[in-house]
């Protein structure tokens, strides 16, 4: 029969071409002519405009990043029934967005892998967040909110590990103080508390792929304006690991630096403009 065109991403071509490699011919950017009446919004109305995408995956819009007509943008992907209420309480400040981005948003075509059918995770650029060597638009886990919140306080249950399997059971517990420095309103607002490792190069052998960043946990707290409150993430070992030569699951010898806070690894500084959310490091030693 005639080939589906409603499957998600038909509808954005690309001037890569089809090729041989599926998926080759789906872009990242608007679908069709929405960004140029994107644009001609912006040169016929002096208000500022706040850009609301829905989508079911990443949508790249460096123009809109770079106007400065366009104050924000907040990605709805798919929000069900109640997104247009919950959206309307983010736009007149009832409550103060807190989500964060669970894909990577690609500054251009030129930042997706360039054979679909090659599953490599670490074959340049790298795919998804674990293995991705470039600057995206917006990392994975980025997200911005209305209050500014700051990180003290950190302690981490273990600082070293056994290499091999013996520890893979093991969980860590990461407590870090998270004090809220906004002054949205008098409503608390969450901050999601991210745990990212970061390997050193030590960590990696010859033959094994090695992520760049790998997430063990996270946590959502909810804090009203000049409070303070304790937040505490599970963080099992297991994540960590990777497989050796002979296929088994190991932790590999080496440095993981672990960064606690309300950005992952890499985020630029300017995608923050309150400052907020700095990570906090330690070293996890694996033996």
């Amino acid at each position: 029969g005639a080939e589906c065109q409603e499957a998600e991403a038909r509808d954005r071509s690309s001037p890569v071409g089809v090729g041989t490699d599926v998926g080759r011919d789906v872009g990242v950017g608007l679908p069709g002519k929405q960004l140029e009446a994107l644009k001609a919004i912006a040169r016929g109305s002096n208000a500022t405009l706040i850009l609301i995408v829905l989508s079911g995956s990443a949508v790249s819009l460096p123009w809109a990043v770079a106007s400065d007509r366009v104050a924000s943008i907040i990605q709805l992907f798919y929000p069900g029934v109640l997104g247009g209420e919950a959206l309307s309480d983010v736009l007149f400040g009832i409550n103060s967005p807190s989500g964060r981005l669970p894909v990577t948003v690609p500054a251009s075509e030129s930042q997706l892998p360039s054979a679909y059918l090659d599953q490599s995770m670490s074959a340049p650029p790298g795919r998804t967040h674990r293995y991705f060597t470039g600057r995206p638009l917006f990392p994975f886990g980025f997200g911005l909110g209305y209050s500014s919140f700051h990180y003290s306080d950190l302690s981490v249950s273990h600082t070293s590990l056994p290499a091999g399997d013996a520890a893979l059971a093991t969980a860590l517990t990461v407590s870090v103080r998270v004090t809220n420095r906004g002054e949205h309103s008098s409503s608390p607002s969450d901050e999601v508390v991210m745990v990212f490792a970061v390997p050193s190069p030590l960590v990696s052998p010859h033959g094994v792929s090695v992520p760049r960043q790998i997430l063990l946990g996270f946590t959502r707290v909810t804090i009203p304006p000049g409070g303070s409150i304790t937040a505490r993430i599970r963080a099992p070992a297991k994540r960590l690991r990777l497989l050796d030569f002979a296929g088994k699951h190991q932790l590999l010898q080496g440095d993981y630096e672990l960064r606690v806070g309300g950005r992952p690894p890499g985020a630029s500084r300017e995608l923050y403009p309150l400052g907020d959310g700095e990570p906090l490091r330690r070293v996890l030693r694996v033996r």
